[in-house]
């Protein structure tokens, strides 16, 4: 167990190690967009490419948002929305709605860069809208929507709407977290509100700015100074001040060169010079910057130009059919699902019918044992029944042997009784002393008379002394022989005669009997001694 933790653990630690260990190649090759972008661009290629087969879209996506963004800087502006489909397709297929917003945000951005403004702004509105929709389900922060009005400021103040941006823009600071280190902190709102205030009247106010924040960008992204030390020239020619404004452009120039970045807006820099020197009446130098921003036209710029625009048309179609071609596959798709849904129905019935035959035939099965359980268990109470009503029906007849038994002990006695009656009156020449000795012995055969009988009723009724004295231990050995012959049903005469005593006795015995007893006097002696 504790080898198996280890090598966990160590596995753990060696994948953990290869993630560094890619992560700082990625960084050390983003460098060198700043020296040799080329370069740059195949080894992030390589690394898409890596991440796709190792199945780790976040990075591949993270990739190619970089290589659209290289791209960007150096005016491939075909390349860079090849890139972001890309990764927006990667990205849908995740459904990582978060970076979805985000690449629909980026694709708009270069909607406007070809002036169509309609589309661009639909899409930044589109990223917005997810967005939103994360932020209401506590999945992104409310500083996420940054990025998308961000956008919205800058759509608007190139489509010269600076009212709209400022509002976008305040948008921006309200959400804005400044601890955040993104392009869209504080910095960068500042800038779109120096832009903005460059082309509402205050100038001076902008170019306070502009200076104020180009430290904050040397620190933390220092190609984005080429934009700054632009608008602040041109904020610097808007308040008549050109030398600064030269000396502004020149700057931007040199930051462009330095970090190879914004290669796209080196033309306009140079077209900006042009204007300068044409205004301090130096015609050669301003000759020479439109000839470099000719130039550069070639090199850069026709996807932008007014004749070929429609590359992002064409672009678009092929879009829209590759759209069309997923939307077939995807119904083709979807065919392929409600077969399989309605095979999986099927099965699903087949299993729902099944369960169900199991079912009925298990609850039959068991109802079945129930009721043979049942019937086994009635008749083995009924052959009970049976047997209790037989030796009952024993009991009883017993009784009856005993009964008549006792009737002819009686019948008996009256004789013994009667015959000794006799010999006590008549006057026999006889023994007197004999005559004494026969008496006796007639005397004493009531007695042996009376332990018969007892011993074959207890015989019958074992035990009805048992069960009577247990309730009432009190009864003495004569009022057990008056129970015995009350269960019996005998009447008082029967048992005066059998007891050897007066019928008055038996009615004084049974008085004091049913005291004993504890009955009152609407109870049945009879009834209740039978009960034992």
């Amino acid at each position: 167990m504790k080898w198996k933790l280890v090598l966990v653990l160590c596995s753990l630690f060696l994948v953990e190690s290869k993630a560094q260990e890619t992560n700082q190649k990625l960084n050390e090759t983003l460098k060198l967009r700043y020296t040799d972008y080329n370069t740059c661009l195949d080894l992030l290629e390589d690394f898409k490419e890596q991440f796709l087969f190792e199945g780790d879209t976040v990075q591949a996506i993270f990739t190619l948002r970089k290589i659209a963004d290289i791209n960007g800087h150096h005016a491939k502006y075909k390349a860079s929305y090849d890139n972001l489909w890309q990764a927006l397709s990667l990205a849908s297929k995740a459904d990582k709605q978060d970076i979805v917003a985000s690449i629909y945000v980026d694709i708009g951005r270069y909607y406007g860069f070809y002036k169509r403004e309609e589309k661009a702004f639909q899409l930044v509105k589109r990223g917005l809208e997810i967005k939103k929709q994360l932020v209401s389900i506590d999945k992104l922060p409310e500083s996420s929507l940054v990025e998308a009005y961000y956008a919205l400021c800058v759509l608007n103040r190139e489509f010269l709407n600076y009212k709209q941006a400022q509002i976008y823009l305040d948008s921006c600071y309200t959400y804005i977290h400044e601890s955040e280190n993104q392009l869209w902190n504080k910095a960068g709102l500042d800038f779109e509100k120096a832009v903005i205030f460059t082309n509402t009247g205050k100038v001076n106010a902008a170019i306070q700015i502009f200076e104020s924040i180009k430290a904050t960008f040397e620190e933390k992204q220092p190609e984005y100074n080429v934009l700054v030390e632009t608008y602040q020239g041109l904020a610097n020619m808007e308040y008549g001040q050109l030398d600064h404004a030269e000396r502004n452009f020149r700057k931007a120039l040199e930051i462009s060169e330095t970090y190879d970045s914004h290669r796209d807006f080196a033309n306009l820099i140079h077209e900006y010079l042009s204007n300068i020197y044409f205004k301090k009446g130096n015609l050669p130098l301003a000759y020479q910057e439109l000839k470099i921003v000719k130039e550069r036209d070639k090199l850069f710029f026709d996807s932008r130009s007014e004749n070929n625009s429609a590359l992002l048309e064409i672009q678009d179609r092929f879009r829209e059919e590759s759209q069309r071609t997923a939307d077939l596959l995807r119904e083709q798709k979807l065919q392929e699902l409600e077969d399989a849904e309605q095979i999986y129905f099927l099965q699903r019935s087949l299993l729902v019918i099944a369960l169900l035959f199991v079912g009925l035939t298990s609850f039959l099965y068991f109802k079945y044992l129930r009721n043979k359980y049942k019937a086994e268990k009635e008749l083995a109470f009924k052959n009970k029944e049976l047997e209790i009503q037989k030796a009952n029906e024993l009991i009883e007849v017993k009784n009856k042997e005993m009964a008549v038994s006792a009737l002819k002990l009686i019948e008996k006695e009256e004789a013994l009784s009667d015959f000794k009656t006799n010999l006590e009156k008549a006057d026999w020449n006889l023994d007197t002393n004999k005559l004494k000795k026969a008496v006796k012995s007639l005397s004493t055969g009531h007695d042996q008379n009376w332990k018969e009988f007892e011993t074959r009723f207890v015989a019958v009724n074992n035990k009805f002394y048992q069960n009577l004295h247990a309730k009432f231990p009190s009864l003495t050995a004569t009022e057990d022989k008056l129970c015995a012959l009350v269960k019996l049903n005998f009447n008082s005469k029967d048992m005066s005669k059998l007891l050897g005593i007066s019928i008055e006795s038996v009615h004084t015995s049974r008085y004091r009997l049913r005291k004993k007893l504890e009955l009152e006097r609407d109870d049945n002696l009879t009834d209740f001694i039978n009960k034992f």
